[in-house]
């Protein structure tokens, strides 16, 4: 999935549009940033370049807003545990550094 990393997100979140059928487990909840989440998958691993994040609980939202319309969904660094970010522009990587 392509993701954006939003960093005033304390969830994951993927939009309903950018799925494949039958990929959803309903559940109604509240959504990351405060939006309504319509449905909500199991918990599922997450794996970001080699890094494993284990089992966590993904939002689906309706659908992305026109200005994201390239985006699958939002991932915010703290649902992962995330603690630091490092922005390389020159080689263009992101680094991170999680809680133990």
């Amino acid at each position: 999935f392509r993701m954006l990393l939003d960093t005033g997100a304390n969830n994951v979140a993927l939009f309903s549009s950018e799925l494949p059928k039958g990929f959803l487990q309903v559940s109604m909840r509240s959504g990351a940033n405060g939006g309504t989440a319509l449905e909500g998958l199991q918990p599922q691993s997450i794996t970001i370049g080699g890094a494993r994040f284990g089992e966590q609980t993904i939002d689906v939202l309706e659908n992305s807003p026109l200005a994201l319309k390239k985006i699958d969904g939002l991932i915010g660094p703290a649902a992962l545990g995330i603690t630091r970010l490092e922005l390389d522009w020159e080689h263009k990587r992101i680094r991170w550094g999680r809680e133990r």
